[in-house]
């Protein structure tokens, strides 16, 4: 997935929402839709998708009547902490997996030795990788060829002007060699302090 073509959204729900429905509209009527890799049509309401505890990420991608031209659109869905009670920060247990690579969807640099860096779990066997990480606004804010979790690591700084990035919600695309084969990995990180 090329973050070029995608369109970023956000929106917040109340604690007690744990499922929505979705109604996406195409401009051409030879154009096909698909929510989450599964087909859906135009004008109707698709659902229920189910909401993570926190932040659920819900990709929409239209195909155009050529078959071949795609846009995908990304809508960040945050339910809210139920009322009363405070979110505390707690690293992500069990990682995102995707074959032989495992990116932790929590960075927090706060220097008490946990998440104090984006960590790609099987990235060793994988040096001829390259990593992007894009702001929601679609900003390229670090890009390194060669991530290694150590000297080549996210700790919240730009790789294009050092600045410390804002905490929040960022994409990332990762492309790395299998063998012969090139692969490629998308989703999102949270940064927090």
């Amino acid at each position: 997935m090329n973050f070029a073509t995608i369109s970023f959204y956000e929106t917040t729900v109340s604690n007690s929402t744990s499922s929505i429905s979705l109604t996406a509209t195409t401009q051409d009527a030879t154009a096909t839709l698909k929510v989450n890799g599964v087909t859906a049509t135009s004008c109707v309401a698709f659902g229920p998708v189910s909401l993570n505890a926190d932040t659920t990420t819900v990709y929409i991608t239209v195909t155009a009547g050529d078959g071949t031209t795609k846009k995908t659109y990304a809508i960040l869905v945050t339910r809210l902490a139920p009322p009363g009670v405070v979110m505390q920060y707690q690293p992500l247990e069990s990682p995102v997996a995707n074959s032989t690579i495992a990116v932790h969807q929590n960075v927090s640099p706060n220097g008490d030795g946990k998440s104090d860096v984006l960590v790609i779990e099987g990235i060793a066997a994988h040096p001829d990788n390259k990593l992007q990480i894009i702001s929601r606004s679609g900003a390229l804010v670090y890009e390194v060829k060669g991530y290694d979790n150590v000297t080549k690591a996210f700790n919240g700084h730009s790789s294009t002007n050092g600045k410390l990035q804002l905490p929040g919600t960022y994409f990332y695309t990762l492309e790395y060699k299998d063998g012969n084969e090139t692969k490629h990995k998308t989703g999102f990180i949270v940064l927090k302090y």
